[in-house]
């Protein structure tokens, strides 16, 4: 009896609210799982040096320094918020089929920045490239929130 006991408590601890579920983070991959450095390369047109990793964001450089895709996620409902906030500031044009809520702006020569959310995760997709174009960006998005 005191072997059965003692294998059940070698485990990781979890909480039981009143509802009876364990307790857990929000859900969601890191991000540097919701795209691949080939995929990066891809779009980037150019070759990538090795990632950087965050907990909540990821770097894919060009090794000529002249670009990168940068993938940020935020889990929380203030997300959703902040991309309503954005939208309203005509900074960007509202998408369907990426997410849940989804948007893309092009706010400069080589900037693009597509947004979208699903349920409490928001993905910001930043990239810089000489050879960006709102349907390659808008596809790559699209890889990440069927990952998300």
């Amino acid at each position: 009896m005191v072997l059965a006991s003692s294998a059940c408590d070698s485990g990781p601890k979890t909480s039981l609210p009143q509802g009876g579920s364990p307790t857990s983070a929000p859900a969601g991959p890191p991000p540097c799982n919701l795209i691949t450095s080939n995929e990066a390369e891809t779009f980037l047109a150019r070759p990538v040096g090795p990632r950087t990793s965050e907990p909540d964001r990821c770097t894919w450089p060009t090794t000529d320094g002249k670009g990168f895709v940068a993938v940020t996620l935020s889990r929380s409902d203030a997300a959703r918020t902040m991309l309503d906030a954005s939208q309203a500031s005509d900074r960007g044009e509202p998408v369907e089929g990426i997410g849940e809520q989804a948007y893309v702006a092009l706010p400069g020569a080589d900037l693009g920045v597509v947004a979208f959310v699903n349920g409490r995760l928001s993905v910001s997709i930043l990239v810089r490239s000489p050879t960006r174009e709102r349907t390659a960006l808008l596809d790559l998005a699209g890889v990440a929130a069927r990952r998300a």
